[in-house]
């Protein structure tokens, strides 16, 4: 996969954060389906979800969460939720990876 970056992250309403990447690449990523369970409901709190950050070098975005873990999100799945071509790629290497399983 490429080496994408982000250049922006900007917290929406309704847990949704546009993003845009430093090749131009821009959109909204809809965050509310992550928030069921695990350490993305720490992102619950519409101030913490609003203080969403930029990683250095722009590999992924990122929140502080309690006692300063970062909360962050796999930077290829960030942009599949954008690109269909990444989503595509991502679905593919899954389907790999479950075939390998099931062989063995």
């Amino acid at each position: 996969m490429n080496d994408f970056r982000i250049e922006s992250a900007v917290a929406l309403d309704d847990h949704r954060i546009k993003v845009r990447w430093t090749d131009g690449l821009e959109g909204v990523v809809d965050f509310s389906d992550l928030m069921s369970d695990g350490i993305f409901t720490a992102l619950r709190d519409p101030r913490r979800f609003r203080d969403v950050r930029v990683a250095e070098y722009g590999h992924t975005i990122y929140w502080l969460g309690d006692g300063g873990i970062e909360i962050d999100i796999c930077p290829d799945v960030l942009r599949s939720k954008v690109d269909p071509e990444v989503a595509a790629w991502i679905a593919e290497q899954e389907h790999r990876w479950q075939s390998r399983s099931a062989a063995e």
